[in-house]
């Protein structure tokens, strides 16, 4: 469950539309109860939407480190590439030996 007030700018958010995520690009406040929120779907389609205090349930705020996030430690990465690197310089020079 997400409040509206969680909404935010760059955020991420699940349930405005169905089996999707959005992104909010806007939002606009009207009264404690409603906000307007302009978003853009991964398409790159923008939409508007109403969102009401009785929706507040439906909607979960998306946290980094997803499927897809790159927010990992970027020495780790140099050095497993380079361990694959080796392995796959050894396996070569094993198979041209004979070995």
């Amino acid at each position: 469950m997400t409040k509206l007030e969680q909404l935010a700018k760059g955020t991420q958010v699940q349930g405005i539309l169905p089996n999707s995520i959005v992104t909010v690009v806007d939002l606009q406040w009207y009264g404690s109860r409603v906000v307007e929120l302009t978003y853009k779907e991964a398409s790159g389609t923008l939409g508007n939407e109403l969102l009401f205090r009785d929706r507040e349930n439906t909607l979960e705020l998306v946290t980094e480190g997803g499927a897809w996030s790159f927010n990992a430690d970027g020495a780790n990465f140099r050095l497993a590439s380079e361990v694959l690197r080796i392995r796959l310089v050894i396996q070569k020079i094993s198979h041209r030996q004979g070995f």
